[in-house]
């Protein structure tokens, strides 16, 4: 067996083929609200990473797949999740076609 051939194969048995990936984005106040940065976001079975510049993250599940249920959790200092019933959702099969909408305030305006 070939060195590409022997990389291929390791490639495939290390990689799950179903694995998960959940795409969303963090917002301030409202839909249409501010794209939020550096917000910590996480989820049991995933890689914990932060928001971009442009408020948006990715989650990977690699022992997961499309259809199983998570729950996503977000923090940020100071700021409290508004749509808090919506992160939790099963795993996308496209998780291209539609990013989960995450909404926080901060906790002193907790009615927005």
């Amino acid at each position: 067996m070939t060195l590409a051939w022997g990389y291929l194969l390791a490639l495939c048995v290390t990689t799950p083929a179903s694995a998960a990936v959940l795409k969303g984005i963090v917002i301030e106040n409202e839909f249409g609200g501010r794209p939020v940065p550096s917000v910590q976001a996480s989820a049991p079975g995933a890689n914990p990473t932060r928001t971009g510049s442009d408020g948006q993250f990715t989650l990977d599940f690699p022992q997961m797949k499309p259809g199983d249920s998570v729950r996503v959790v977000v923090n940020k200092p100071g700021y409290v999740v508004v749509n808090e019933v919506q992160l939790e959702l099963a795993l996308p099969s496209n998780p291209s076609a539609k990013l989960l909408v995450i909404l926080i305030c901060t906790k002193a305006s907790r009615d927005c």
